[in-house]
């Protein structure tokens, strides 16, 4: 009964008395992290390593990409290609935060720096005077893999040689920018099946539905009808659209290699050159379009002859100019 007495007055006198410190301990709390830079969660994350280990801690890919502040995709190819270091497990990529970091500040990984401590020799000689006499060799740094060649295909050069001519005028099959994209598409999937490693039964189905489209191309350019021209042309926008799906497929079953930069490709180059190519096929067999390919025959035949005779001064070359001249304009009627 004392006892009860004697916690009655303790809490009592707790009550009237309060510790002057109780009321302001959250604020002393939050003071306390601000000045020196605490943070719960970040200590929480950091519980249980040191900083070597931190150094030298893996991240996917997705925790890559939000460091670099980069897509998932972009990081994966600089992956593929050593342009960041790291090693694969299964269809993961892991990659070492400090190389992340350094890549980010615009510094080389530390990866690609470190050289491995050489062990001591058993047959070294155990005085250190004469030891020390001894030349030292230089520690040799630690080759580094060297990257794997990017599957790309650089289409500037080809692209600006086919655009000289107009798809209505052109003579041969390279002559369309159709054919020409499809090409490098078609060689940078065969290269990819020969180095591979990749399923060569799905990238050899790829490879014949590129190969169809030249095909197409090449029959569709012979032929002196248009509705036969834009039968064919549209044949080769199918097959194209067959080829993209065959792209699809591959990256749906296998993870690796990334086949998306392809497909793009394929979306954003191929498709609208052969809708370019098919309207304006379209446009020339309408009968505004027959008038107006019939005055670029006359003009150009006209010019031609005149150009002969004035040969290749600055009378020559003033025609060619009012040349080019009537043909944009008759191309902007059309």
């Amino acid at each position: 009964m004392c006892g009860h007495r004697a916690h009655a007055t303790q809490v009592h006198r707790r009550n009237r008395h309060p510790d002057p410190l109780a009321a302001n301990r959250a604020a002393l709390f939050r003071d306390w992290h601000a000045r020196f830079g605490y943070d719960a969660r970040e200590a929480t994350q950091r519980r249980g390593r040191c900083p070597g280990e931190m150094k030298f801690m893996d991240i996917s890919i997705k925790e890559a990409a939000d460091l670099l502040e980069k897509s998932q995709r972009t990081v994966r190819h600089m992956a593929q290609t050593g342009r960041i270091p790291a090693r694969r497990i299964g269809s993961r990529w892991l990659i070492k935060q400090a190389d992340a970091e350094a890549i980010k500040v615009g510094k080389p990984p530390p990866s690609t720096l470190e050289s491995d401590p050489e062990p001591p020799s058993e047959s070294a000689d155990p005085n250190p005077a004469v030891a020390a006499e001894a030349p030292q060799p230089r520690p040799q740094p630690r080759p580094v893999a060297a990257p794997r060649a990017s599957f790309t295909v650089s289409f500037d050069s080809s692209l600006h040689h086919s655009r000289r001519k107009p798809n209505h005028t052109a003579e041969t099959v390279r002559d369309l920018d159709s054919f020409t994209i499809t090409a490098g598409i078609l060689a940078e999937v065969a290269f990819l099946r020969h180095q591979g490693p990749c399923d060569v039964l799905l990238i050899g189905e790829i490879e014949r539905a590129l190969r169809g489209i030249l095909e197409v191309l090449a029959d569709g350019l012979q032929q002196s009808h248009p509705g036969a021209k834009i039968e064919r042309f549209r044949l080769a926008q199918t097959r194209a659209c067959g080829a993209l799906t065959g792209l699809l497929h591959y990256n749906m079953v296998y993870a690796e290699p990334d086949l998306d930069p392809i497909s793009d490709r394929i979306e954003k180059d191929l498709l609208p050159a052969l809708r370019e190519l098919i309207d304006a096929i379209e446009k020339r067999a309408r009968w505004r379009g027959r008038a107006i390919t019939a005055a670029e025959q006359a003009i150009n035949r006209m010019f031609s002859q005149v150009r002969t005779m004035a040969g290749d001064g600055r009378l020559g070359d003033g025609l060619s100019t009012i040349h080019k001249s009537l043909n944009r304009a008759l191309e902007a009627a059309l």
